[in-house]
């Protein structure tokens, strides 16, 4: 008797070795799909919430709105502005102080806070203090790009009567087959007008 093996035998288990080598592989290479697009969801969540939860805070701590404008808001106006209701912008000023202004005695220093939607980085840019320029911080983390960030004032004359602004923004991240968007709205009331 031989000891060995027949070429038949070497050839149904090379068979047999391929076939679980190629749903080895392919489970390898799903589940690596699978890690990378959740990975670039959860940065893009986290991005969006962030720089969106962040928007909503300095809307809701400002005095007062002074510029909404389509691409960027100039130097500081004189007075006081009111968005009319239907206009959007990219851009938002927004009238806050340095000094807590409720706290009796105190002379409130004026500052102007931007936000703006910056095309060519597709980044949120902030300015804490629209005196120095380029000083603009950007709210959105590197991977992620910007691709609609919109304000808009809400009615005055609804049954809330009170100043604040819509805010619609959309982030995406990745690529190809990993390409994560999420598009999230939020409404922010400026503090004493409610």
């Amino acid at each position: 008797m031989k000891k060995g093996f027949t070429l038949l035998e070497l050839v149904v288990y090379i068979g047999i070795f391929a076939a679980v080598s190629v749903v080895f592989v392919s489970s390898i290479l799903q589940m690596t799909k699978v890690y990378g697009l959740s990975r670039t969801d959860r940065l893009v969540t986290t991005a969006a919430e962030t720089s969106l939860e962040r928007i909503v805070r300095e809307v809701r701590l400002a005095a007062g709105i002074d510029c909404l404008s389509g691409t960027t808001c100039a130097a500081p106006p004189a007075g006081s502005y009111v968005p009319a209701v239907g206009t959007s912008g990219s851009c938002i000023q927004l009238l806050s102080y340095k000094e807590d202004i409720y706290q009796s005695g105190a002379t409130p220093t004026v500052i102007y806070k931007k936000i703006c939607y910056d095309s060519a980085t597709k980044k949120i840019l902030f300015d804490n203090d629209s005196s120095s320029a380029g000083d603009d911080q950007s709210l959105t983390p590197a991977g992620v790009s910007v691709t609609n960030l919109t304000f808009r004032p809400l009615d005055p004359t609804s049954a809330s009567k009170a100043a604040g602004i819509q805010i619609e923004m959309t982030i995406t991240g990745g690529s190809g087959s990993r390409l994560v968007s999420r598009s999230l709205h939020a409404i922010a009331v400026l503090r004493g007008d409610y």
